[in-house]
């Protein structure tokens, strides 16, 4: 039995990743469409708020005008502090498993 692909699920090395710093947001969101149109594969973009995430989604979605080759996702916050009381709304954790599905 093999519960794991025998390839490596992500990439190593240094060359495989990219950190870009300087960029306003329509610049970063131009490189990125463009560097979607050009390497196959997932791109995952790790951002330091919801707030710039929600941003470059947005500007991304506009510069990738919807494509059906390019799906873009946005991995919603829980919009939850660890010790309140309540839990996350439950169409969050939809879109959350949505996300990690697709």
């Amino acid at each position: 039995m093999i519960l794991l692909p025998e390839e490596k699920l992500f990439p190593a090395g240094a060359e495989n990743y990219r950190h870009w710093r300087g960029l306003d947001d329509g610049s970063l969101a131009v490189t990125l469409a463009t560097l979607a149109r050009e390497t196959p594969g997932l791109i995952l973009l790790v951002t330091p708020d919801s707030g710039r995430a929600q941003q470059l989604h947005d500007s991304l979605a506009f510069y990738l005008d919807n494509d059906p080759a390019l799906p873009l996702r946005l991995f919603p916050d829980w919009e939850t502090l660890p010790w309140d009381l309540f839990s996350p709304h439950q169409d969050i954790i939809s879109d959350r498993i949505e996300v990690l599905h697709r």
